[in-house]
């Protein structure tokens, strides 16, 4: 058959001459090698980018870049009672910070009340992260609210309602009384233990599991339950071998979150903890303060960031890699 003419009015041999004012086509291949038609307005785009990120970027090597820098340099540098910091380099510091028994304990405890914490707060999060993505409507924005809301409260005024709930007359125990759990007699003080701490830390770090939870769950296809279900599968057997495994992104991002702001946690455990539990924030905060030991209270510090920083790369890198 012979070839069509899409427009009679022009011979077939026809070319049209190109445009100067407008931009050249992409030539056929391009995509294959990287380029893409939003590839020309990536330069435009990466401006405004890096104009977003300037104001915060500058803050946050200021303020804290630029701080720990500092804090780090005391490290190197000697302490004595009777004149403080002394010039010049020295690894006593850390050299202390290793081998001394009181600071192992202290680091011992710090690692534990955070993965006791995280892993409690994986139990409890899970609940209500499958009903926040399940839900729709009012009933979702209410149960929302109500995660979030303990985030609005400062965070030293919650630690202090916390300290005056766990006193022996306080709610608690009155709670335990008309439940029956204990006697009038038997009161229990769990203000300055460990057991309080980890409460006071549970409450801080749950919104922050929660949420990433919540937002992984709600990707998944539904279709995926209800297949497996439809298969034989009970609840519990769907949520370990389908619900669960697609929402290690949400779970790695919360117990990151949870065990990063656990083992640098200050206010909770000094107003719940007090003098006699420790932790590696408040150890910090005394050498500093208290006695004006700014060497080896940045030795501290870096020894408390360098380790939480690499246990949760490596923790991401593993269960990423599974994921």
């Amino acid at each position: 058959m012979p070839n069509k003419v899409l427009n009679p009015g022009l011979p077939p041999d026809f070319k049209p001459e190109p445009n100067p004012g407008m931009p050249a086509p992409l030539k056929k291949g391009k995509q294959a090698k990287g380029h893409s038609e939003e590839d020309v307005l990536q330069p435009q785009q990466r401006l405004t980018f890096a104009g977003l990120l300037l104001p915060g970027m500058i803050l946050f090597v200021v303020f804290f870049i630029g701080s720990f820098i500092f804090v780090v340099g005391y490290s190197f540098q000697r302490f004595s009672p009777t004149e403080g910091t002394i010039d010049g380099f020295t690894l006593d510091n850390y050299q202390k910070a290793l081998s001394d028994e009181s600071i192992h304990n202290i680091f011992g405890r710090t690692i534990r009340i955070s993965l006791v914490v995280t892993g409690l707060g994986v139990l409890l999060a899970y609940p209500v992260a499958l009903a926040l993505s399940r839900i729709e409507g009012f009933r979702r924005t209410l149960l929302f609210v109500l995660v979030i809301s303990p985030l609005f409260i400062s965070g030293v005024i919650r630690a202090f309602a916390w300290s005056q709930a766990m006193v022996r007359p306080g709610i608690i125990n009155e709670v335990l009384i008309w439940l029956g759990v204990i006697q009038t007699t038997g009161r229990l003080n769990l203000l300055y233990t460990e057991a309080a701490v980890i409460i006071g830390l549970l409450e801080v770090i749950l919104p922050f599991i929660i949420l990433p939870l919540s937002s992984s769950i709600r990707k998944q296809d539904p279709a995926l339950a209800s297949a497996a279900q439809s298969l034989g599968a009970n609840p519990l057997v769907t949520f370990w071998r389908v619900t669960f495994p697609l929402s290690l992104p949400g779970l790695v991002a919360g117990t990151s979150l949870s065990f990063i702001i656990c083992m640098g946690s200050y206010v909770t455990p000094d107003l719940l903890g007090g003098p006699r539990l420790p932790v590696m924030a408040t150890e910090v905060y005394r050498q500093v303060n208290y006695m004006s030991d700014w060497s080896l209270g940045g030795a501290l510090a870096f020894i408390l960031l360098a380790f939480t920083m690499t246990v949760v790369s490596l923790y991401n890198r593993l269960l990423n890699g599974k994921g």
